[in-house]
């Protein structure tokens, strides 16, 4: 399974209109123009952050631009992007306006490219049509591969093999763990879990017991299944 996740999508589109604004910071804000919704990675590097008052943001880095956003032109080049996701594969989940998953089953044979190609195919092609860059991850799982596409960011592509999986996990905060929130972070804690390799290697009983049918399907999520 492929999880595409385009960077700072928002702020992205921004530039591909606004070519003029490329390598300086943007923040796209809400549509009240109270707050960021979406920033490049220069202005994260500051500490500015989503759901951040504009004031507070403009404090941080005034020389930004501060642009009010334009969800009908996002909502147009998202659906340019999906496009090209259905060219790779007829099974397609749209996650949100700016990531979705794409089934690979039998991918390969039809493409004659290795998983590795096809994520770097789409890069390139999503950024030749419409101007944003995306990260792919690659895993046998929809969680792993979410998991994977945050690696390699921005405009980067992760495999995950099934034999390399807990060599993977050994390597990722359980706070990083999609569907492990500030709540369950206190959880994991309290278990003494601190990575996902912890989380997979702690018995499922005591995962059921502590998170529910949730974790319980994490659990197997991230154990490849």
């Amino acid at each position: 399974i492929a999880h595409v996740d385009a960077d700072c999508f928002f702020a992205s589109c921004e530039l591909v209109r606004r070519p003029d604004l490329k390598g300086q910071p943007v923040c796209v804000l809400s549509s009240q123009d109270a707050c960021v919704v979406a920033k490049t990675y220069d202005a994260k590097a500051v500490g500015i952050t989503t759901g951040m008052p504009v004031w507070e943001a403009k404090k941080l880095m005034p020389e930004a631009h501060y642009l009010s956003a334009d969800f009908r032109f996002y909502g147009q080049l998202s659906e340019k992007m999906f496009s090209i996701f259905r060219r790779y594969s007829p099974d397609i989940e749209v996650y949100s306006i700016d990531e979705g998953f794409i089934d690979m089953n039998g991918i390969r044979t039809m493409h004659r490219k290795t998983f590795r190609e096809i994520a770097d195919h789409i890069r390139f092609t999503v950024f030749s049509e419409i101007g944003i860059t995306v990260s792919v991850g690659i895993s046998t799982t929809r969680i792993l591969a979410k998991v994977a596409s945050e690696m390699n960011k921005p405009n980067g592509s992760t495999i995950i093999p099934g034999r390399r999986i807990i060599r993977f996990l050994r390597e990722i905060p359980i706070g990083d763990v999609p569907g492990i929130g500030r709540n369950r972070q206190h959880v994991m804690k309290k278990l003494r879990i601190t990575t996902a390799y912890d989380f997979v290697s702690t018995p499922i009983e005591r995962i059921d017991a502590s998170l529910g049918k949730v974790g319980v399907d994490l659990w197997y999520e991230l154990n490849g299944t």
